[in-house]
């Protein structure tokens, strides 16, 4: 991107400080240069946003142009910063330069949409330069990072302790290490969903309890499916190399066809097809699935080693990466926690309607009375205890096997104490998700600026596609 030939400024002060400091050191003056460097341009960039959203910049090239030379110093940062991170070779300054790299995509987008939007701008700034260098940021912070981590979630209801313990927590934990995108993915909905008026509280409900788990939205691409049309049209092309066979011989096809003889739709026969292109659409090589969804996941290896066999490589095969407690059995002690089944326990339930559902819990079957002896490790309670009470209570954790074991505690009490340890981990939960949902239009913004992004990778992996395909 640069137009200069000498050595730019940002360089030569990295360059100095290195020269100057004993590395440790200097890693701290390069951290503190960059993001002071980088605070001043940010607010240049917002200037500069906003001249361009009230057309202040209509004005002419010579005149209106003029604040984009902010941008433009923007951008030279930014170009220092992956050549920063290129050649880093301690661990503390790398993982800076990932975050710095997480921080900077959002404002690019942001970047690229301004310009877009503006048409004298547009002469000054070609979209392709923006572009180039986006998807240069992206290809450095993929390369620093593990991979591309794709999740989504159909909003048919609440999400429960089931959806936080087998997913939504790992979500949180691969922000560290990944690029992760997660997407609320409502055109799957479609296939079974009846009540059509709770569609949208329901997107709202996944995004607020996604933010209020600690979901980062500058760091993570979050997003509703079918606010990037590019899904529907990927999923055609996928669904031109997808054997009828492979469809109906699908497990859960049969499940749903029971559950739903009066509504055996196209949509619910190719439902895998559309999740292969959910993942695949935006380049992810892993994903967080419980062990029930491997299956699903090894179909979409399956429709992707078809496709590239046919086309040529265009989709990495993605991997699963297990929770440490995958299955979550509901509140009746067999069958996995599910909505549907009514058997769940809502993140953002109140407190009073958490003891409520704890209470109804299936225990251990072998134990009639009080007095007999219980078996913990075949326990749902006491699994929910693992996940629960050895984080609050770590003490009373502790001692519950050994007491139940030797009849010192009732089931009745072993519920009460799964009650409180469930609503006191939920506590600051339920109180950021509050506060969230007051503030006007944040989530709307947000969920517009994930589909923004999420949005770019699309394109550019549908234009490969049809490339491959011969389309264009």
């Amino acid at each position: 991107m640069r137009q200069d030939s000498g050595v730019h400024a940002n360089q030569y002060v990295v360059a100095n400080l290195f020269a100057v400091y004993p590395r440790a050191v200097a890693e701290h003056y390069v951290i503190a240069y960059f993001c002071n460097a980088l605070a001043v341009q940010h607010a240049v960039v917002l200037y500069t946003y906003v001249a361009a959203d009230a057309h202040l910049a209509e004005v002419g090239p010579d005149d209106g142009a003029w604040p984009y030379a902010g941008v433009c110093a923007y951008l030279y940062i930014a170009d220092d910063v992956c050549v920063l991170a290129d050649e880093c070779r301690f661990v503390y300054l790398r993982r800076f330069a990932i975050k710095l790299l997480d921080q900077l995509m959002p404002s690019l987008y942001l970047l690229y949409y301004t310009i877009n939007r503006n048409h004298s701008v547009k002469r000054c700034w070609p979209n392709q330069v923006v572009l180039d260098f986006i998807g240069d940021c992206n290809r450095k912070a993929y390369t620093m990072k593990k991979g591309r981590v794709f999740s989504g979630a159909r909003p048919t209801g609440q999400q429960h302790i089931g959806n936080y313990i087998g997913a939504i927590k790992n979500y949180v934990a691969l922000q560290d290490e990944y690029e992760c995108i997660y997407c609320i993915v409502d055109i799957h909905a479609l296939t079974t969903f009846e009540d059509m008026q709770m569609l949208q509280a329901n997107i709202r409900g996944i995004a607020l309890d996604w933010l209020a788990a600690g979901m980062d939205p500058q760091r993570s691409i979050v997003f509703v499916q079918s606010h990037v049309p590019e899904i529907t049209e990927l999923c055609t092309y996928m669904g031109m190399v997808t054997p009828m066979g492979w469809l109906t011989r699908v497990p859960t096809f049969k499940e749903m066809v029971r559950l739903h003889p009066d509504n055996v739709n196209y949509g619910l026969l190719g439902y895998p097809v559309l999740m292969a292109a959910d993942i695949v659409l935006y380049k992810a090589d892993t994903v967080p699935v419980g062990e029930d969804q491997l299956p699903h996941l090894e179909f979409t290896r399956e429709i992707v080693r078809r496709f590239n066999s046919i086309f040529g490589d265009v989709f990495p095969e993605p991997k699963a990466k297990l929770t440490e407690i995958p299955l979550i059995i509901g509140l009746d002690g067999v069958n996995k926690m599910s909505k549907s089944l009514d058997n769940q326990i809502d993140l953002a339930a109140e407190p009073e309607e958490t003891i409520k559902r704890i209470s109804t819990a299936y225990t251990d079957p072998a134990r009639k009375r009080k007095g007999d002896p219980g078996h913990p490790d075949i326990c749902n309670v006491y699994t929910l205890h693992r996940a629960f009470t050895s984080i609050i209570f770590h003490e009373r954790f502790a001692s519950v096997a050994l007491e139940c074991k030797q009849a010192e505690i009732g089931c009745v009490d072993c519920k009460r104490l799964l009650a409180d340890s469930i609503n006191e981990y939920l506590k600051s939960f339920r109180e950021k998700r509050a506060e969230i949902a007051a503030k006007p239009g944040y989530l709307e913004q947000v969920l517009a600026d994930g589909a923004h992004r999420a949005a770019v990778i699309a394109k550019e992996t549908l234009r490969e596609v049809k490339e491959k395909m011969g389309l264009i």
